[in-house]
């Protein structure tokens, strides 16, 4: 099989993996599965300097979204037995968090490159990206649970504010300004802006190892829930270890599409725009620029439901 019809077979990210083929062209004459076995992700890394030479890429969601693509086409090609490559496909699916890991090499190099302009991303969070959000923190809490005195105090809070989010869909600022007298871990409750959430077990456990935390690290007691380690607040732009820890697990930096995930959850549950409004911090455009198409369709059902019911009635067609 050719390339190019590995790419054809593949049918997602074909842009992305054209521009991986210049990238590979640029250096051999032709592309065979040998070329292919033996990509690593340095080279992943210098195919992204290739693109910004040559095919004009100039932020980083763009390069985000080829790593992205070049990860997943791998993981369809091994697992199709096109090639193997067992150690990009290691480095792949390694923990996100470990230095040697795909995800960790190539957001780090993003994140850094002065050439990529940080250009926000307004599409909301996919449910695999969700998924891998919450599989590396549990991941994380599991391998320090009983070691808590080492755990950064930085990445935890970091971890569960992004748990936060994804739960309510509430903005960054709205959690940034939550109290510690908010959260009752006696009650598995969290206070958010006039609303008392229960807070998922799991979640409720991993707030409780992070209050232990939290005593141990600060030097002076701090009104809020999250803070820096000398107490004071977090900064009304997106805090640095948000971004750090999204930024090798998802390859993105922003938390809107984690706003935005949690609020479609809340649409898809029935809870109300003004609902999801006074609880978010978010405007009625953006949620309704949430609103997935088969929730609106659900909707145009029970409207067709009602109207034949009310049809039926003993003096609609009377009135």
């Amino acid at each position: 099989m050719t390339f190019d019809e590995m790419i054809e077979d593949f049918n997602i990210y074909i842009p992305e993996l054209k521009n991986f083929k210049s990238y590979l062209l640029s250096d051999s004459q032709s592309i065979n599965t040998k070329l292919l076995g033996g990509i690593r992700t340095e080279h992943i890394i210098e195919s992204i300097d290739y693109n910004i030479a040559h095919n004009g890429y100039t932020s980083k969601s763009i390069a985000s979204k080829y790593a992205i693509a070049i990860a997943q086409f791998y993981r369809y090609a091994i697992d199709q037995m096109w090639f193997a490559n067992n150690d990009l496909l290691a480095q792949i699916n390694s923990y996100r968090l470990s230095e040697s890991s795909y995800y960790n090499m190539i957001g780090n190099y993003i994140r850094n490159n002065p050439k990529l302009a940080n250009k926000a991303v307004k599409s909301p969070c996919t449910n695999t990206e969700i998924n891998d959000i919450i599989i590396t923190i549990d991941s994380y809490f599991r391998e320090y649970t009983n070691n808590i005195e080492s755990m950064s105090f930085s990445k935890v809070s970091s971890m569960l504010a992004i748990k936060l989010m994804i739960l309510t869909g509430a903005k960054y600022s709205v959690i940034r300004d939550l109290k510690f007298d908010h959260l009752k871990l006696d009650e598995n409750t969290i206070t958010i802006q006039k609303y008392t959430i229960r807070l998922p077990v799991n979640l409720s456990l991993q707030f409780r190892i992070f209050c232990k935390l939290r005593e141990n690290v600060l030097n002076l007691s701090s009104k809020y829930l999250f803070c820096n380690q000398d107490s004071s607040q977090w900064h009304k732009s997106i805090y640095s270890g948000i971004a750090d820890f999204l930024s090798v697990t998802i390859l993105r930096m922003d938390t809107t599409g984690i706003s935005k995930y949690g609020i479609t959850n809340l649409l898809k549950a029935g809870v109300s725009i003004v609902e999801i409004e006074n609880l978010t911090g978010a405007k009625g455009d953006l949620i309704r620029g949430c609103m997935p198409i088969d929730l609106e369709s659900d909707i145009d059902k029970e409207n067709r439901l009602m109207n034949m019911k009310l049809a039926s009635s003993e003096h609609y067609y009377k009135l």
